[in-house]
């Protein structure tokens, strides 16, 4: 397997995630605590990732089974664990990026030397086959200690883990889980777990993307931050500028008392226009549902349901609560939910977006608030579980959703303009270039402002002498 190149004096460029994933190690202390809080009083540590011993090895498949046997473990809990194992040594395999880098930088990479994004979940999928087989081979040891499990359909629930994100949170939240359903799988089942997996992967792939254009956006700003915002003050200058000129050649204005009373007006309307566009909606998002049974569906109801939960996660954001952290941004997670919650999605692809992403964001919540000690919330399992597809997925109707999925980033890409700002982010020399040529664009725009200022005096001028613009 070929090793993956990131640079080695900093840590990688990393997109916008939060502790989108809770490793091996702080499983097991939660494990070994949890036996212990019948003999003893113990706490949990608000910060367990700072403290750098913690990243420990990749654990032998052998003992981790054994660890979870002893812990009393349930089946799902303990294929979660070798599923992470195997996840976590992908990662320090081809990467170098252990179970501690993982919480600090999130899965989710970008390779300035690469000029590519890297979701590590996505690439570790792309590799499954070098571990299904172990993995396989551990399930069966499990079965012959728990002989119920034979029946059991092992892909089927191996693809339910890896696209409902589930391999993700810490194995404690995991106990409600049943896998009974997974006993005796008709075909059918089987092929909607194939078809599930195919779009989580899908929608992964385009939240990686869409990901990718927003940090080119950011890094965009950051770097010409000066400049931009230079352009805009001068651009806005020359069309209200343009505005006024247009005033002054009305044959109705004859004095300069006259064109800036009107142009006053002007400024006036312009701003109870824009005003007028905004949407004030008060209601607290964990209220129940007002619509009529039949008009909501059950992948709306997985919407809403996810956005309440969310919200109950981060009551600090509502209130001046003493029970909080300083490394939970409650009011940013909340308010990160609330934009992808209020979007407007009609469409399957658009609510199934919305639905990844309002997963993926709790996932993010629930990991933190776990790892600075902080109650959490969970919600249904049933929405995690994705039932709410059941009987809409089949092969057109995936590959309907790939063809759509493209070609919404397509045309993100194309109205953010990310290949034009990341060839100027990417090479200092075109970097350099580019800020050249916006100190011209400036120089052009001052020069702009000057010629319509002796227009607009020329004809005032004409119109009553004496009189200037300053």
């Amino acid at each position: 397997m070929k090793k993956e190149q990131f640079p080695k004096d900093t840590d990688p460029l990393t997109l916008r995630s939060n502790c989108d994933y809770y490793p091996v190690y702080l499983d097991i202390i939660d494990l070994k605590m949890n036996a212990e809080a019948s003999t003893q009083e113990t706490s949990v540590p608000a910060d367990p990732y700072m403290d750098q011993n913690q990243e420990q090895k990749i654990v032998d498949a052998e003992e981790l089974l054994e660890i979870a046997i002893q812990h009393d473990c349930s089946a799902l809990q303990t294929l979660v664990l070798l599923l992470k194992n195997a996840f976590e040594g992908h990662c320090y395999l081809v990467f170098e990026i252990t179970a501690g880098a993982l919480i600090r930088q999130g899965t989710f990479l970008f390779d300035p030397a690469e000029d590519r994004p890297c979701e590590l979940s996505l690439h570790f999928i792309d590799h499954l086959e070098d571990y299904s087989t172990g993995l396989h081979g551990i399930w069966k040891k499990l079965q012959t200690i728990t002989p119920q499990l034979e029946e059991i359909c092992f892909e089927s629930l191996l693809l339910f883990l890896l696209s409902t994100r589930l391999f993700k949170l810490p194995i404690s939240a995991l106990k409600p889980f049943e896998i009974t359903k997974f006993r005796k799988l008709p075909d059918q089942e089987k092929r909607y777990y194939r078809h599930l997996f195919r779009v989580s992967v899908l929608m992964d792939q385009a939240m990686m993307e869409q990901a990718m254009i927003d940090r080119i956006d950011q890094l965009y700003e950051e770097r010409f931050q000066e400049y931009l915002i230079r352009v805009s003050s001068r651009d806005n200058l020359v069309m209200q500028l343009k505005t006024k000129l247009l005033y002054a050649n009305d044959p109705m204005i004859r004095t300069v008392e006259e064109l800036e009373q009107r142009y006053f007006s002007f400024l006036v309307e312009k701003e109870l226009i824009r005003d007028s566009g905004k949407v004030v909606v008060k209601q607290l998002p964990w209220e129940d549902d007002t619509d009529a049974e039949g008009t909501v569906t059950e992948l709306t109801r997985s919407i809403r349901h996810l956005f309440r939960v969310l919200s109950k996660n981060c009551k600090e954001a509502f209130t001046a609560s003493a029970d909080t952290s300083p490394g939970f941004d409650a009011t940013r997670f909340f308010m990160d939910a609330n934009a992808i919650f209020n979007e407007t999605n009609t469409s399957l692809t658009g609510q199934l977006l919305q639905y990844h992403r309002l997963a993926a964001l709790f996932i993010q919540v629930y990991n933190t608030r776990k790892l600075h000690a902080l109650p959490a919330i969970f919600p249904d399992h049933t929405v995690l579980e994705s039932d709410h597809l059941r009987g809409q997925l089949n092969e057109e109707t995936v590959r309907k959703l790939r063809l759509a999925v493209t070609g919404k980033i397509s045309a993100q890409k194309e109205k953010n303009r990310t290949s034009f700002r990341w060839k100027h982010l990417s090479d200092d020399e075109l970097a350099e270039i580019h800020k050249t040529y916006l100190k011209k664009q400036i120089e052009y725009l001052d020069q702009r402002v000057k010629d319509i200022l002796t227009e607009i005096n020329t004809v005032m001028r004409e119109k009553t002498k004496g009189s200037v613009i300053n």
